[in-house]
Parts: C-alpha cells; structure tokens; sequence
C-alpha cells in the first residue's frame, strides 16, 4: 500500500515563476491558431463580446496592456474563435503511445472508513483539521484504491440535521491543479451545503493528475502509470462510500478548473453515473492544439517532468479523443445520460472586476502582488476557457443537449471568483439531486 501524492493547501498570494508567461503563451496561441474551416455541426449563433472591465481593474505599468488587449478583442475575433473548429481540430501527432478505452483497469471495489484520518497522512491532514473542529458535521475519511495501490484522504460534508443524514445524495467535489482543501477552505461551501440534505465529498490528493486514467505505457514511470484516478473515482469509489455514508444512489459531481475537464470525462465515459454535472472555469478540449497546450500547462507545474503525452498519449488517437469532451458532446444528451441528467457550465470573461482588486479582492485584501496575479495571470485563464466554454455549449447544443450555463462579465481565475459557482450552480444540482 502506498500514499497518493502530497497534499497541498490553499495556492501562495504569488503564482509560480513563469504562470504568467504560461497564460500569455495559451492566449497567444488562440489568436495564431489557424482559421480552419467553419464546422457546420455547430450553432453559428455568437455569444456577445465579454463586458469592459471595471474602472481601475489594472494594474500600473506594462500589465496594463496585456489586461487591455482582453477588453479589445474584436467581435470578428471572437467569431472567427467559436464558429471554427479550432477547438475540435487534433493537435499535431506526437508519436506517443496509444491505447484501447477498452484496456482501462479493472474496477474492484475500495476500502472505505468514514470517521477516520488517513493512516501515514497524519502530519499532512493536521492542517486541514480545523474544517472539522469548527463544524461537527464535516468529518475525515478515506478509501485505498486497488487500481492505484494508493491511500486517499478525503473530507466529507454530512447534512447538519443528523436526521437527514440517511438517504441523502451526494456531490463529489474536485478541487484544481494543486488539490487540497480549496472548496472547503476558500468558498462558503461548508455553510450552504449544511442545510442542503446532500453529503459532500472533497478528495485531498490528486493534485497535476487531471483525475484521469493515465495511459499505461513503457515511456511512463511507475507512478504516472499508477495514476488512475477516474477508475478510482467512478468505479472504485461510490458504491463502497455511499454505502457507508447510507446514501440513496443520486450522485452529482463538481470541479474547477483542471477538475472541469475531469468531471466532464467522468461523466461522458460513463452515462447514467451521475444525476448532475457542475463544470466550472475550465476548458472541455484537450487533445486540439489549444487544448492540448492548455493541458502541458498544467501538467508542467507539478515540475515532475509530466506531459499530455504521458497522459492521453499521442492527441491524435483513439484514447486522446476518448478523453476529449468537446468531440464528444452527443455523450451528454438524454439518450446517452437519461432524460433527468442535468449539466452546468460557467465561466468568467477574464476581466477583472472587483473581487480581482487589491483592495477589494476575498482572498487576500491588501496584498498587491496578489491582485496583480489575479488581474494578470488570472485573466489570461479566464479569456480562453470562456471562449472554450462557449465553443463547448454551441456543440452540445447541436448535439441536441441542454446544459444551464452562467457566463459572468467580469472574473478572472481564482478562488474569489470560483465561490460564485457554489450558489450558482445549486438549482441546476438540487434539481439533479431532488
């Protein structure tokens, strides 16, 4: 048996050297991308140009005109952007590895405890202990996966009226690319969902993995090949937790972020799982030449040497398009999910607004440097996952699904922002859940 990764808390005031740079390269890339042909499948409908930023939403300097350059983008620009199939198109073959969806793991059910923390993860949980000192309904717990031979700690929000803790549905929550506590720690999550009847599960680890199954290969190491986290989480996980937890089988799952993508997956790779679908600020293409560098992007930041190709394999076959929700949007329709699924989608325009400002911002008001991030690095995100977003809803449209969806004029990429989704997308789930 061994431990799943480190746990991180909540992300530093400051991004990482080169996150900036990271985002101008994938803006970058949007506005070079060629103009393939239009792809008649999609809704030419175009959504309106993203609202101009607040009044001294920038910051001083040379940073204000990469903030500009968002608000001047043209209408043309942004046609051209969602009526092509830019988002659709394969990136370059790689010559990576390919692989049968068929030759994914086997699923054998996980060992769950409830009411305990993760043994080895002591040290590691104690500072996410404070989540359940000051509330008595949110407890630890944890599962061992057969498929990655690995501990997972979790934290799960019971309803507060122990009267409604039996028969309840549960919501998975994924955090983003650093995992940790985020949902919990900087939204109100844990008070509105208190009172909603519904547990709520927020895995601890699984920080850079995309909570994918990664593609099993000779190139890989050990420990990118023992990265199966949607086996784990789909097959592995729900029936053995929510037993214990004596749900009543509705499900819904969340994510942010990178964990956008992932719930996205989860859900179209296995239709009738879950009830609901809440995808927040992220991007539903990964193997397109603009998916597939978003996808580097992230993966570079765990500094452990992964790339997609590692992943997905080579973004021209079968298993990169298994993984890749934007060609796949007919997977989330009533014939494929079932008449009561329900899909939420949100996304900021990248603008910053109030909740972006040093003085202003949630997260940490006052701070300079990190309203800089935010406004800067933050918005270059938000720009393209919004363009993203819209592509994806034009395709699932076309494909005859329904999914609600919240486009908010200004917002940049950060936890200030993200917690809007919490409220947000309750009606959508509670209608999934209820």
């Amino acid at each position: 048996m061994r431990f799943c990764m480190s746990i991180r808390s909540r992300r530093s005031t400051s991004a990482k050297v080169g996150a900036a740079a990271s985002a101008a390269t994938l803006l970058l890339s949007l506005t070079t991308v060629p103009a393939f042909a239009v792809d008649n499948s999609v809704d030419n409908e175009v959504s309106p140009t993203p609202a101009d930023p607040v009044e001294g939403a920038v910051a001083p300097g040379e940073k204000v005109d990469a903030q500009q350059s968002l608000a001047q983008m043209s209408s043309e620009a942004l046609t051209t952007l969602l009526q092509t199939n830019s988002w659709t198109q394969s990136s370059a073959p790689t010559g990576g590895p390919q692989m049968d969806p068929a030759d994914r793991p086997k699923a054998q059910p996980a060992k769950v405890k409830v009411g305990e923390m993760a043994p080895g993860y002591e040290e590691q949980l104690a500072y996410f202990q404070h989540h359940v000192a000051d509330h008595d309904n949110v407890v630890n717990a944890w599962a061992y996966s057969p498929s990655m031979d690995a501990v997972v700690p979790f934290l799960i929000i019971r309803p507060k009226d122990p009267a409604k803790r039996d028969n309840a549905p549960t919501l998975y929550a994924l955090n983003g690319l650093d995992a940790g506590d985020g949902w919990f720690a900087n939204t109100n999550a844990i008070d509105f969902y208190s009172d909603k009847g519904i547990n709520v599960v927020m895995p601890l680890t699984g920080a850079f993995s995309y909570y994918a199954d990664w593609i099993k290969s000779d190139q890989n190491t050990d420990e990118q090949n023992k990265r199966q986290w949607e086996t784990f989480l789909t097959r592995e996980l729900p029936g053995p937790l929510e037993s214990e937890l004596k749900a009543n089988g509705k499900r819904a799952i969340m994510g942010v972020s990178m964990s956008a993508t992932s719930v996205l997956n989860a859900a179209q790779h296995n239709p009738g799982l879950y009830n609901g679908v809440a995808s927040i600020s992220g991007c539903a293409s990964t193997s397109s030449t603009i998916g597939k560098l978003a996808v580097d992007q992230v993966l570079s930041r765990a500094e452990d040497g992964s790339k997609y190709v590692n992943m997905f394999g080579d973004p021209t076959g079968e298993y990169a398009r298994y993984n890749d929700p934007m060609k796949n949007p007919e997977k989330f329709t009533p014939q494929h999910q079932g008449e009561d699924f329900k899909l939420f989608l949100s996304a900021p325009s990248g603008l910053a607004g109030a909740e972006s400002l040093t003085t202003t911002n949630p997260m940490f008001p006052g701070n300079k440097e990190a309203a800089e991030n935010f406004v800067i690095a933050g918005g270059l995100i938000d720009f393209p996952a919004n363009l993203c977003t819209h592509a994806f809803d034009l395709r699932l449209k076309s494909a005859g699904a329904n999914p609600e969806t919240k486009y908010y004029p200004t917002g940049t990429h950060q936890w200030g922002v993200f917690s809007r989704a919490v409220e947000d997308s309750w009606p959508t789930l509670q209608a999934a859940l209820f």
